[in-house]
């Protein structure tokens, strides 16, 4: 027992720091890949870089997703890609350091995009396969360390930053991996047979059920994400000089491990990214409504506020990924590519549109800045209020299915004798996803009626009977009315077991 605990610390260490310098990465050749280029080409191709890494971050979290729902393990080709890319896009990026040609930029910005992503993908994959309690403390310790990096970052002069830091920042994470992170890209989920066997029950495939737990969350945010650059733009961030940011950021880094790790540490049911949401969006709102009423000092915590809400918004949004794959026994990597995918892509985007904004001169209205938010907020409310009545309805639906299994087992039961077969259709409704027509077209057929006798019954066409049969066969996978009948009665015998 204590050798295994003295193994998994320091890789749980590891892990953070490995998790760390993604995030400096993210930061710094992404974010900051115009001031990357500053001084050594036009700010208009160096939004070539710019556009070129996001699209490769795109690429990074989508790619492995997409494979392994085509059931094609590319896990070692993943790992393989993200050194090849790290070290060339590396190379490509000190060509353009030297020469600014839009063509290495266009290079360097594809390859850098496409390894950060892996390395985002590489440690959720890594964390997933470690004890519970090893997410909490591996965001938690990835905060920290890159807070230490950031606020390192002060003190070096911005000439050396590409030539230097984002070389250095590149071959430490890929080593990290390949010396220490062996499972990274290993073989998730997606059983096949887990999938059929969900069919045959009639339940939504464990990946389906995983995506509909994660909507709530993803909604959540992406609002919150929408705010993040209204509260850097509105807190007047060009001030600011960019070599401080870092001390700034630092800051937020420290301010979000405390909360992660408490966050982590006290909510053990619900997702964590919708508890998040419902607590600070609130708080959020009044303060940007506040912002024209207060000081400079106060246009610094609201700027030290956005950062910390991206950082929080990404780590939850990891912690969710892979509680709720552990749980329904899917691979955390298809789960967090598309998250990962779209935050990148709101940040982004809303970053734009507030720049445009503040450019046309419309942001020296505040309120309605906030306004605009607020709305959003609101969205986000509604959305979280109609997915509670959903879920309070398919509790009660729980309920009623359990009374009429517990109907079905009673041994002196028998089809067509005591009434109870609407009941039994209405849950099969339930299971197949069944409209109120096919149920009543479905329990007519059990009792051996044809579509003539059905329609008239009805009062619709036979046509419409005919199609509502073809919709049920499909539905329950059977192809005559005999192979109905016989998947029924199985049905039927299951319960009674």
């Amino acid at each position: 027992m204590s050798g295994s605990r003295s193994i998994s610390q320091p890789n749980i260490f590891v892990a953070g720091i490995g998790l760390g310098l993604s995030f400096d990465l993210y930061g710094v050749c992404l974010w900051g890949g115009a001031q990357l280029f500053a001084g050594t080409v036009d700010g208009s191709v160096a939004l070539v870089y710019v556009i070129a890494c996001l699209t490769g971050s795109l690429v990074g979290f989508l790619a492995k997703p997409l494979a392994r729902l085509l059931r094609r393990d590319v896990g070692p080709l993943y790992r393989q890609g993200m050194y090849v890319s790290g070290i060339l896009g590396m190379a490509l990026l000190l060509l353009s350091a030297w020469r600014g040609v839009p063509p290495f930029l266009l290079g360097a910005g594809l390859l850098v995009g496409f390894t950060i992503a892996a390395l985002f993908m590489f440690w959720v994959g890594d964390i997933s396969r470690r004890t519970p309690g090893a997410t909490r403390k591996v965001l938690a310790l990835s905060m920290v360390f890159s807070a230490a990096l950031n606020a390192l970052f002060y003190g070096i002069d911005p000439l050396y930053l590409l030539p230097v830091m984002c070389p250095v920042l590149i071959l430490a994470s890929l080593a990290l991996c390949w010396r220490f992170g062996r499972t990274g890209f290993g073989k998730g989920g997606l059983d096949p047979s887990v999938g059929t066997h969900a069919a045959r029950q009639g339940r939504p495939h464990p990946l389906k059920r995983s995506l509909q737990e994660l909507t709530a969350p993803a909604v959540c945010a992406v609002v919150l994400l929408l705010v993040v650059p209204t509260i850097n733009y509105v807190a007047l961030e060009d001030c600011l000089e960019w070599r401080s940011r870092f001390l700034l950021i630092a800051s937020a880094q420290l301010l979000a491990a405390v909360v992660l790790f408490v966050l982590l540490g006290v909510i053990k049911r619900g997702p964590l990214m919708v508890t998040a949401f419902v607590g600070a969006a609130p708080l959020l709102a009044v303060a940007l409504f506040l912002f024209p009423f207060l000081g400079t000092a106060y246009q610094y915590a609201l700027l030290l506020t956005g950062s910390f809400l991206h950082f929080i918004v990404t780590a939850l949004l990891m912690a969710d990924s892979v509680k709720v794959a552990a749980r329904q026994a899917v691979d955390p990597q298809v789960l967090y590519g598309p998250l990962g995918a779209l935050t990148f892509l709101v940040t982004y985007g809303a970053a734009q549109v507030m720049d445009s904004i503040v450019r046309s001169g419309i942001s020296r209205d505040i309120q309605m800045v906030a306004t605009a938010f607020f709305l959003v907020y609101l969205f986000g409310v509604v959305f979280l209020f109609v997915q509670n009545l959903k879920r309070e309805r398919e509790r009660q639906e729980a309920v009623e299915d359990n009374s009429v299994i517990s109907t079905l087992k009673q041994k002196d039961w028998r089809w067509g004798k005591d009434g109870r077969e609407a009941e039994c259709c209405r849950f099969i409704r339930r299971r197949y996803d069944l409209s109120e027509r096919e149920t009543e077209v479905l329990e007519k057929l059990l009792h051996g009626k044809n579509a003539p006798a059905i329609a008239e019954e009805l009062v619709i066409s036979p046509n419409t009977v005919r199609s509502h049969i073809k919709r049920l066969y499909r539905a329950l996978g059977v192809h005559s009315r005999q192979e109905l009948i016989e998947s029924f009665e199985e049905l039927l015998d299951e319960f009674v077991r």
